[in-house]
């Protein structure tokens, strides 16, 4: 609409509004702003019906007399409060200066869209110079949002912004002035707030629209507005305590609370303020009315997005987190799977260095604590708030129960809440129990409750099979006697909590280890291909297809590396990890509560309390050794293995920032008296875990112990009490050494034969005329079989070296237990064999390129074995060694001695002894072999009965009188 249209338009409205048949405009004109407009003939102004008492009185007082009627009928009285009815001299100036002040409107970058202010207030003047504020006041606003509807560049965003720049310019106006303020300006004032307040409602209940804007792009105008923290907080108050009693309230905000949901979802940490929404949702929620009720809080847990429950059942914590009102708010993360827009900002170019990493977690990680600590403030408001506590419980029980397949093994993202939000979860239940709720005034009984929110029953158990717990479960259920009293807050907070730790901590760090481990192998397989270049280069097709491969995987590598760097700003945050130790520090004066124990005692119960045995278990740092010290209260030795590794990842030699705390561990008071000889008998245990992949399963734990193993053995106290343990324990310390001996000879067999098979490959590749005869597939073959040994070959090397140093600090200090009857001659067998092989004459077949990178080291294997044969030297343990007919022989100790001295690995006391032992045992098998018999036709009886069945030590029987005619028979031959 032009200018002249527009006059035309004010002209005729004035008009309309005036009409004289002897009645003031307030009285005759009672119609309201759709009746005045209408007749206007404003094509663009679309009006309706207000819908509120509030818009009716800012109708009535919206008609005036027009000059024309003025001039042509008689003057109408009109009836204006006193402090309103004022001389033209007495007003003129007090006016101009106060409307000027607070009409400090500005759209389409025009100072202002008015006529002369001086000409409106003459024509709100009667014929005795007598103005009416509130008439002038309705004509102005009106005339505002006229304008403002008919103007194509005008928003509703602009009309809401200048309203409340009215009326916050209003709100100062009085306090802004020096002198004293007059009672019309009060007047004035307190006019003008009201209508900027009931036009704000007319636009918002869709009364008035801008242009073509429907409802739900003015309410979003709002949203946007409070966001920026440009619209006048009082002037929404005031609409919301107006609206309150009557449907506008519900009509009005659910569109709006809708919008805010729908910008808070939009939001990332690379905005300039990502709380925002944040804060406006809990500016909106501790609103409270005359009654102290918080009416957004009852709306919000009203609408169907607050808890969905009708979503599909196998995709529940994806669709929780799409549709859940609350959720929106929560979705902040660093992740480059939930959000890009880090990645663009932050780690779009490769090759970082360390200080601007640094930099950028520190600034990623405070956007995060900022959004995050605005998340618990809105939870706890909600909690605080009566009526909504239940609602927000149930909700957050819902947020972890939908995202209970996050602890699978193989997880489908889209199926499951996104990482960032589930960490922001974490973070809030942690604000709400940490420090808060002491562990005395948790209900242990809680996971077995029949009116508990959370579900728990797909976890882990300490002790009790799933058979097992289900029967108690149902005792407890039938016991009558037991009465069940309604969960307290501070319960399932803590159990909650308890629960969102193994769906948000383990499942990320699982998931980071497994990117870790993707990135090296990716990176092997790309060094491979590219240092086996010159060989593809030379096939034009390969070179093509390689090519292609070697571009896919650079940038799959690329992208990898930065979704790594994104993850580790979450899940490596100092924060977040510190807030889950010291949870762990409650739950585990729970835990050990529960067990009738306390951190000190170093008298613990043979068996667990029926409740404690079939509590879920997690991750429980504090309880490292009592648990591992009392293997009786954990019956799964899965779990008992991934506390070992807990230890073991703390020992020095795998973190060096951790000696404070592993020190903590080894010399806590169980720990002092128990701990060794419980790892000796867990040693043995872990033969068998139930998995699929438990032989080789076994090994890893077994090497973890071992390192363990030697940093206690360096601590006096544990070496003094592993030794009196050692000599006392007798069935327990030879089941220990006997399979000490079998995964030496397993171990150290199969790193002998990778690095037979790795020096055939080398030889075979370094070998140019032979090699060039093999086909290109031939070649590949062997360069993935070489790769494969290799793999194979660290890994049993290390495992392997770490046990034959653990028989080499052991025999130093421990000497009989090793040479009992059962172990003696398989221990002695064990040492020969390998010996043989590391000094023997296929010794050479050893020998490959680059041995530091499979961590061979045969000088340090060939000290620790002969280091063995001298701790033990002894007539028992030379005859033990010369009952070996398989690998011991005469050059044996004269092979081992020359390698010894060419090394330089042994002083010259200790080779005197290795010699002396090699004397001792050349001497008894010379004797033996004067003396040996043939035993070949014993009776059967007196034979092995090997039959593969599964044997148990409670077998085994001991058959004294079998023995003794055994003896006696071999003696009758000899004679």
């Amino acid at each position: 609409m032009d200018e002249k249209t527009a006059d035309e338009v004010r002209k005729k409205r004035i008009a309309k509004l005036g009409g004289g048949n002897g009645e003031s405009g307030a009285k005759k004109h009672s119609g309201d702003f759709s009746q005045s407009s209408a007749d206007s003939g404003a094509a663009d102004l679309h009006l309706s019906t207000p819908a509120s008492s509030q818009t009716q009185s800012l109708s009535q007082s919206a008609t005036k007399p027009s000059p024309e009627s003025m001039d042509t009928e008689e003057k109408p009285s009109i009836p204006a409060p006193a402090s309103a009815i004022l001389s033209s001299t007495q007003i003129n100036q007090l006016i101009v200066s106060t409307i000027q002040d607070l009409m400090e409107i500005k759209l389409d970058g025009r100072d202002n869209i008015l006529p002369d202010i001086v000409q409106i207030m003459d024509t709100f003047k009667d014929a005795d110079g007598i103005l009416n504020v509130k008439m002038m006041l309705d004509y102005i606003l009106l005339e505002v949002v006229m304008y403002s509807a008919n103007n194509l560049q005008v928003t509703s965003e602009l009309v809401l912004a200048s309203l409340s720049s009215c009326y916050q310019t209003a709100s100062k106006f009085i306090f802004s002035q020096k002198k004293s303020v007059s009672a019309i300006e009060v007047e004035i004032v307190n006019e003008l707030k009201e209508k900027a307040a009931v036009v704000t409602l007319l636009l918002l209940d869709g009364t008035i629209s801008i242009k073509d804007e429907s409802c739900l792009s003015v309410s979003m105008s709002l949203v946007k507005l409070l966001i920026k923290k440009t619209f006048e907080w009082n002037l929404l108050c005031t609409i919301i305590s107006q609206t309150l009693a009557t449907s506008q309230f519900v009509s009005i905000f659910t569109p709006f609370m809708m919008n805010l949901m729908e910008c808070a979802s939009k939001l990332s940490l690379v905005d300039e303020n990502p709380d925002s929404c944040l804060k406006t949702l809990t500016d909106l929620i501790i609103f409270r009315d005359a009654s102290n009720r918080q009416p957004f809080i009852d709306l919000i847990i009203a609408f169907d997005n607050w808890n969905p429950t009708n979503i599909a059942q196998d995709s529940r914590g994806g669709e929780i987190q799409k549709l859940s009102f609350l959720a929106s708010f929560m979705s902040f993360s660093t992740f480059a799977e939930d959000t890009v827009q880090v990645v663009d900002k932050y780690f779009s170019s490769d090759g970082q260095d360390a200080r601007y990493l640094n930099d950028t977690y520190v600034l990623l990680r405070n956007s995060l604590r900022l959004v995050r600590l605005q998340m618990s403030e809105t939870i706890l408001n909600i909690l605080r708030y009566k009526e909504s506590r239940s609602s927000m419980i149930s909700l957050l029980a819902n947020f972890l129960e939908s995202n209970s397949k996050r602890t699978q093994m193989q997880v489908e993202e889209d199926k499951v809440s996104k990482d960032g939000f589930m960490l922001n979860l974490l973070s809030c239940l942690y604000d709400l129990c940490i420090d808060k709720i002491p562990y005395t005034k948790v209900d242990a009984f809680y996971p077995f409750h029949p009116c508990r929110k959370l579900k728990m029953n797909d976890c882990a158990r300490l002790k009790c099979t799933d058979s097992e717990a289900e029967k108690w479960m149902q005792s407890l259920s039938n016991d009558s006697s037991k009465q069940w009293t309604e969960p307290t807050f501070s319960t399932e907070c803590f159990f909650f909590t308890m629960r969102a730790i193994s769906l948000c901590i383990l499942p990320n760090i699982k998931k980071n280890n497994r990117r870790l481990r993707v990135i090296k192998e990716l990176s092997n397989v790309i060094k491979d291909l590219e240092r086996s270049k010159a060989v593809w280069q030379a096939n034009p097709r390969i070179k093509s297809r390689n090519e292609k491969i070697l571009k896919k995987w650079t940038s799959q590598l690329a992208r990898l590396k930065k979704a790594q760097l994104c993850a580790d700003a979450s899940v490596l945050d100092p924060e977040l990890l510190t807030k889950t130790l010291r949870f762990y520090g409650t739950m585990s004066l729970f835990l050990l509560s529960q067990a009738g124990l306390s951190c000190t005692h170093r008298n613990m119960p043979a068996t667990l309390a029926a409740t404690e045995c079939s509590k879920p278990v997690y991750d429980i740092i504090t309880l490292l050794v009592t648990l591992i010290c009392s293997p009786a209260y954990i019956k799964n030795p899965y779990l008992l293995a991934k506390l070992v590794e807990v230890m073991f990842t703390a020992n020095p030699s795998i973190q060096n920032s951790t000696n404070e705390f592993c020190r903590q561990i080894y010399e806590h008071p169980i720990a002092l008296d128990h701990l060794m000889a419980s790892l000796m008998i867990f040693y043995v245990d872990i033969e068998s875990t139930g998995s699929h992949n438990e032989f080789f399963d076994k090994f890893s734990i077994r090497y973890q112990i071992s390192v363990i193993f030697k940093t206690l053995w360096a601590n006096p106290s544990h070496k003094s009490q592993f030794i009196s343990t050692a000599n006392a324990a007798k069935s327990d310390f030879t089941r220990f050494v006997n399979m000490l001996t079998n995964d030496t000879t397993f171990l150290l067999d199969e790193s002998m034969d990778s690095l037979k098979t790795i020096n055939e490959l080398q030889t075979l590749m370094n070998n140019p005329t032979e090699w060039d005869k093999l086909s290109r597939e031939t070649q590949q073959s062997k360069q993935k079989h070489l790769a494969q040994e290799e793999r194979q070959c660290r890994s049993y090397l290390t495992l392997g070296s770490e046990t034959v140093e653990m028989f080499r600090y052991l025999t130093e200090y421990i000497c009989k237990p090793f040479l009992i009857p059962e172990l003696a001659d398989r221990l002695a067998a064990m040492l020969n064999f390998n010996l043989k092989q590391l000094c023997g004459p296929k010794c050479k077949n050893l020998k490959v390129m680059n041995s530091q990178k499979y961590g061979w080291e045969p000088k340090r294997l060939l000290d620790s074995l002969t280091a063995i044969y001298i701790n033990l030297d002894c007539e028992v343990f030379a005859a033990a060694l010369a009952n070996d007919e398989r690998s011991y022989h005469r050059d044996l100790f004269p092979d081992a001695l020359s390698k010894m001295k060419i090394a330089n690995i042994k002083s010259s006391i200790e080779i005197e002894k290795f010699v002396n032992l090699g004397k001792a045992v050349d001497e008894i098998v010379s004797s033996k072999a004067q003396t040996d018999i043939d035993l070949s036709d014993a009776p059967d009886e007196f034979k092995d009965p090997f039959n593969r069945k599964c044997l148990r030590e409670e077998d085994l029987i001991d058959e004294t009188e079998l023995k003794s005619q055994i003896e006696q028979w071999i003696r009758s031959r000899q004679k």
